[in-house]
């Protein structure tokens, strides 16, 4: 499986699904599917669930689906 990859090094394509990590506070952390799309989403760039997209750090590619 892919590493994680700081959105300080490289973000993904716009639209593509990745898993995204978001640190919501000191005290929670997320992980959830989301895509970067800076012309929806201006305030952060993320569409995620409502509780994520404010302090998304890392995100990495989804596995390939079972067989």
């Amino acid at each position: 499986m892919s590493e994680w990859i700081s959105v300080k090094d490289r973000l993904p394509q716009e639209d593509d699904p990745v898993l995204v990590w978001d640190i919501a506070s000191p005290y929670s952390e997320f992980v959830d599917i989301g895509y970067y799309d800076p012309h929806s989403a201006p305030d952060t760039g993320w569409r995620c669930n409502e509780y994520m997209n404010r302090s998304v750090t890392h995100w990495m590619p989804l596995p390939e689906p079972p067989q």
